[in-house]
């Protein structure tokens, strides 16, 4: 959706991650490590169970976690479907 209308990243906020962040630094730079690899957006999830970024396809995203090169954090490729999630390795 967000290579369809790129304008959406703009508006998507985690009001959390406002009071999170700060506390803990890791947030900030797991998130600004996958902007820099590309993502339109990336923030906690929620409460901050997981951070996440969106690429514009599954190309992109798998080239963004390679150049992470971070083994001490998990991480998977996924792409929405109709229904459920499709994982990529």
């Amino acid at each position: 959706i967000l290579t369809q209308y790129p304008k959406a990243a703009q508006v998507f906020h985690n009001r959390l991650e406002d009071a999170v962040a700060p506390a803990h630094p890791r947030v900030a730079e797991i998130t600004t490590q996958l902007l820099e690899a590309g993502a339109s957006v990336a923030m906690m999830s929620g409460s901050g169970s997981g951070i996440y970024g969106v690429f514009p396809d599954r190309g992109a995203a798998q080239a963004a976690r390679r150049s992470l090169g971070r083994t001490d954090w998990p991480s998977w490729v996924v792409t929405s479907q109709r229904c459920g999630v499709e994982f990529f390795s």
